[in-house]
């Protein structure tokens, strides 16, 4: 059971292009609690080692091979190599299979006594088939880092990341949560033994999900009691209610392009004990010069390739291509470029994104800076510091005329 619906995830994400997060959340509705970590486990793990689990059995398929087999296969691979199961699943995997002739082909590679095989890790097709990356990603990477600093982000793909949480400080502080045996990590996120998501606190919105380095954006801005905040790409909201955490509802301002990610933030939010969201569904750069003018305190938390969540999200890699980067970089220029435009004089702006695609971090502000001399670079950062957490990248920057 657990492995059919591992394997109709799977298909659902590698052959109809659905993101493992919502086919998974899908389908896992349909088992129980405690039957879901295997699958969670299956599905991931096959994800981020895809390329190198492809590798242990590429010489056996032929160029006709569905496409379904190959990712059976992967599974089988995965539970025997990396989970250390015993050839006995074999069985497991072929009953998935209806076709007598695929079941065969199926059993037969699964029966060979064959040992966990390394591509040559000399050169750049072999190490981004170790990596399981698209080689065009792979040397992207590499021609942006340094050797030790590429070694670091290839080895921290491989790290399963931690769920994290995030206090609502205006409802909650760290001793009403002492019961569930949390770990505080700083002033705002802990962590837990157990997933805390079935919790009444968490439906009572004492704390919410928020990955360790993403709660830690909102401090870059230094929001103080009398500022005007704007969110300009808010969703999923979490930056948004870490300003509310310090800001009145009044002067705390949203705003996103997608409308159900919208609303999936305004029933958060009333959750968490906010109902009057000032809520704004436009395009970021086209949104009122009005709002803009008015903020003293900016985020933009850009849309981006990703790069730096590829732990958590392994589709991602096999989801984005070369050309979705251009119309990315295109994007998060035109957005800066507006909000610059309109900004007050002293007032704050923090760049965000989750990649680590340097074109759309720090080369997108040398840019902006070349062109915009009404901009200044107080700070940027890489947040790397946490094998645990996900990666981002923040640019400080105030209005100087």
């Amino acid at each position: 059971m657990e492995r059919k619906i591992a394997y109709d995830i799977l298909c659902a994400v590698l052959i109809d292009g659905q993101y493992a997060s919502l086919a998974m959340k899908k389908m896992l509705s349909s088992i129980q609690p405690e039957k879901r970590g295997f699958v969670t486990e299956l599905v991931n793990g096959v994800l981020r080692h895809l390329y190198l689990l492809e590798y242990q059995f590429k010489d056996y398929l032929k160029s006709h091979t569905k496409r379904q087999y190959s990712i059976l296969l992967s599974m089988a691979f995965y539970e025997r190599f990396f989970l250390e199961k015993e050839n006995y699943t074999a069985n497991e995997y072929v009953k998935l299979l209806n076709d007598k002739k695929a079941r065969a082909f199926v059993n037969a590679i699964l029966r060979k006594d064959t040992e966990f095989k390394l591509p040559d890790l000399s050169n750049d097709e072999g190490r981004a088939i170790y990596y399981s990356l698209p080689l065009w990603l792979f040397k992207l990477l590499k021609a942006q880092y340094s050797p030790a600093m590429l070694n670091f982000i290839l080895e921290d793909l491989f790290n399963v990341p931690k769920l994290f949480y995030r206090i609502n400080h205006k409802k909650a502080n760290p001793f009403d949560l002492n019961h569930l045996n949390i770990e505080m990590i700083n002033g705002d996120s802990f962590i837990a033994p157990d997933n805390l998501l079935n919790k009444k606190e968490f439906t009572e919105g004492l704390y919410y999900v928020q990955d360790l380095n993403s709660a830690k954006i909102i401090h870059e801005l230094e929001l103080k009691d009398d500022d005007v905040f704007l969110d300009l790409c808010a969703a999923p909201g979490s930056k948004m209610f870490n300003a509310l955490d310090i800001l009145n509802e009044e002067n705390v301002f949203g705003n996103d392009i997608n409308n159900t990610r919208l609303e999936l933030i305004r029933k958060k939010g009333q959750q968490l004990g906010y109902k009057n969201l000032n809520l704004y569904n436009i395009a970021a750069e086209k949104f009122p010069e009005t709002v803009i003018k008015k903020a003293t305190k900016i985020l933009i938390d850009a849309p981006c390739s990703g790069l730096g969540v590829m732990k958590r999200k392994p589709d991602i890699r096999y989801r984005l291509k070369d050309s979705d980067l251009d119309k990315l970089i295109s994007l998060q220029e035109t957005i800066l470029r507006h909000v610059s435009a309109h900004m007050q004089k002293g007032a704050i702006l923090v760049y965000s994104t989750c990649t680590l695609n340097t074109k759309e971090n720090d080369r997108q502000i040398k840019r902006l800076l070349e062109s915009d001399g009404s901009l200044k670079l107080i700070a940027e950062k890489l947040y790397l510091e946490d094998a645990n957490a996900d990666r981002f990248y923040s640019a400080k920057l105030i209005k100087i005329r």
